[in-house]
């Protein structure tokens, strides 16, 4: 079941206050191996995002590796308030 989480973005010494973000979603069959898989973020936070890489505020790189850590940690936290029973596989 999809769950919300709101925390600021930072991205160097960049801040993004207040990003949206929606767990457990289903993304493309092309990322779902990729970091951050089953997790959506905000428009208008990616639309700046790229306007700080846009404005060379911040690397593409950073943002990047910014995002990706944010969404793991993300992840962990939600997880970890899952009751086991329902993160071991049907048999």
């Amino acid at each position: 079941m999809p769950a919300d989480a709101r925390s600021s973005l930072t991205v160097g010494t960049e801040v993004l206050p207040d990003v949206h973000w929606m767990w457990d979603v289903r993304t493309s069959d092309e990322r779902l191996q990729a970091k951050g898989s089953f997790m959506v973020v905000e428009v208008p936070a990616v639309v700046e995002l790229l306007r700080l890489i846009a404005d060379g505020k911040v690397t593409a790189a950073e943002a990047a590796a910014a995002v990706e850590k944010h969404a793991d940690a993300i992840d962990k936290n939600l997880t970890a308030r899952i009751p086991a029973r329902f993160l071991e596989p049907e048999d």
